[in-house]
């Protein structure tokens, strides 16, 4: 009989990302209480990512996070709505074929930002329609030949856990965009929530006309700049982990650097 190992692995959450909706939430929140108070003004409320968190099951700290960041998320919406303010997720990376597949396109082995990004012309956009709406479409799918029955089933939990995150009575749309001068003819996807004052065409002819180089908000980009992580920063952090860990354990630093160790050290950079 051939010989076989089973080996059960366990990894630790990383709760980066979900730590970051989560905060990122909360100034968003105090942005419209002060827009409430008339202390600040504005139209328009950007989020670096998507407008309706995306909370597939999860247990432990990450499980209560997300559900503390869904209910921020409604309480921002609520407030939006009452201070006559649009909100836009900007959805940078997206790989999501579901406009694809529901057009009958499925052997077409394009995502829906690639296959907008050869159809839209700079200034042109498309609405999708509502997360509501796609979702009602994906699961009209079932059943259908040339449908992938996995990729269907998964398609339809992911929605799942958006539509059942969407506030009663409001309705979030999709929508791809070609800004008019960019380096790469790509399209951008966003999700949102119009106000009294900006319905769709207005708000995204607004999005399109603060959207720079990259395609996306200038705003958003500049967000991104201030929060990059450098590789300086990522090295001196490493070294004062090694020190730290050299000083509280009484051993020499060449002994930490085997504790501490990068499993992949070709990435590695020299810093001079």
């Amino acid at each position: 009989m051939e010989p076989r190992v089973y080996i059960d692995l366990w990894f630790n959450d990383d709760l980066t990302s979900i730590t970051a909706r989560y905060y990122e939430r909360l100034v968003a929140g105090e942005l419209l209480e002060k827009k409430k108070e008339g202390v600040l003004d504005f139209d328009v409320l950007l989020l670096d990512g998507e407008l309706i968190p995306r909370t597939l099951p999860r247990s432990g700290l990450a499980g209560e996070r997300l559900k503390k960041t869904v209910d921020l998320t409604n309480e921002i919406i609520e407030l939006a709505d009452s201070t006559n303010t649009a909100l836009v997720g900007v959805l940078k990376r997206s790989y999501s074929r579901d406009i694809v597949n529901i057009l009958g396109y499925g052997g077409l082995r394009l995502s829906d930002k690639a296959v907008l990004s050869l159809i839209l012309k700079p200034l042109e956009y498309v609405i999708a329609g509502s997360h509501h709406d796609i979702n009602s479409e994906l699961e009209k799918l079932e059943g259908k030949p040339g449908v992938q029955r996995e990729w269907l089933k998964t398609r339809l939990k992911w929605y799942e856990s958006i539509v059942n995150n969407i506030p009663m009575g409001y309705t979030v749309k999709l929508a791809f965009y070609r800004a008019p001068t960019t380096i790469y003819p790509v399209a951008t996807k966003i999700e949102y929530i119009t106000s009294d004052t900006l319905e769709d065409d207005s708000l995204i002819s607004s999005i399109i006309h603060i959207s720079g180089e990259t395609g996306i908000p200038i705003p958003v980009d500049y967000a991104d700049t201030l929060s990059t992580i450098t590789k300086e920063l990522k090295q001196t952090v490493y070294q004062k982990l090694l020190a730290e860990l050299a000083k509280n354990t009484k051993i020499e630093a060449k002994d930490a650097i085997l504790l501490l160790s990068l499993t992949n050290p070709e990435k590695l950079r020299h810093l001079y």
